[in-house]
């Protein structure tokens, strides 16, 4: 699945993914590829992306939205920026 991270300054992110979890407001949750349809409100917090080499992206994000479809998790975010492990 495709994912996007979004602030209103730039795009931070854009690449395959495995798997995505989230921080939304009512609490965590993860996202496979063929997942559901699903509108959420994002939590301060971080995101964590599996790549499919298996490869680890975190981000910190700020307050704001993730759209998900069977075959994309976009995420718009007041703010953003990669943690660097």
């Amino acid at each position: 699945m495709q994912f996007e991270l979004v602030t209103p300054a730039k795009s931070l992110a854009s690449f395959e993914a495995k798997m995505v979890v989230i921080p939304g407001s009512e609490g965590g949750f993860g996202v496979l590829d063929g997942h559901q349809p699903l509108l959420s409100t994002l939590k301060a917090g971080v995101v964590r992306v599996e790549k499919p080499n298996g490869e680890e992206a975190s981000y910190q994000v700020g307050k704001g939205f993730v759209d998900v479809n069977q075959t994309k998790v976009t995420i718009l975010a007041e703010k953003a920026e990669v943690i660097i492990t």
